[in-house]
């Protein structure tokens, strides 16, 4: 069965009421949820404007209402500090975040070690270490609903040199069984 707008706004309406979010899908928001919600085995890119809200945790909250089931996200993410703000946020709507890194809180790290968690966070270089890999492929694998790049010009947009870690993501993104959602407002 597709998955139209009607059905993202409704969806939308039950998660927005449910977390308080307190703005509007804008119209390629939708398009970008209806795509990874119809397509669910399939990568998917978006190329949205700066300020227009490329949230790459919606898509998972839409199903987690639609399916009734918990699945994660793995947002891979190239700054530290984004990454920590986008946890705090959710945790402080009630949503079951945290970010693969080395000094994780000790809630943070109860909820990953006991599966909880909805929206997975992570820096390239942390996805290299061996414990974390061993944390997704045995608890978070099975129940990946999708991997998902924040900010996904930074893989090429600066070289080769820049950031060299996130050119090894895909040895961790390859053995996981879940799609790839790259999002950006740049594209080079």
């Amino acid at each position: 069965m597709s998955v139209t707008d009607k059905d993202v706004d409704d969806l939308y309406c039950e998660v927005k009421a449910r977390y308080t979010f307190t703005f509007d899908l804008k119209d390629k928001q939708k398009e970008q949820n209806e795509n990874v919600m119809n397509r669910p085995t399939s990568d998917c890119f978006a190329l949205l404007p700066t300020g227009h809200g490329k949230s790459v945790c919606l898509p998972s909250l839409l199903m987690h209402q639609k399916l009734g089931v918990q699945c994660t996200a793995l947002i891979i993410t190239p700054s530290k500090t984004l990454m920590d703000n986008q946890v705090v946020e959710l945790r402080a709507k009630g949503i079951t975040a945290a970010g693969i890194k080395q000094g994780i809180s000790d809630a943070e790290k109860e909820d990953v070690f006991a599966g909880r968690v909805t929206h997975l966070f992570a820096i390239p270089k942390a996805l290299r270490e061996g414990n974390w890999r061993k944390v997704l492929l045995n608890l978070y694998n099975q129940k990946l609903l999708l991997q998902a790049c924040d900010e996904a010009h930074t893989v090429s947009e600066r070289g080769l040199d820049f950031r060299p870690t996130y050119r090894q993501v895909t040895l961790v993104t390859s053995i996981l069984d879940a799609p790839i959602s790259a999002v950006t407002a740049t594209a080079t």
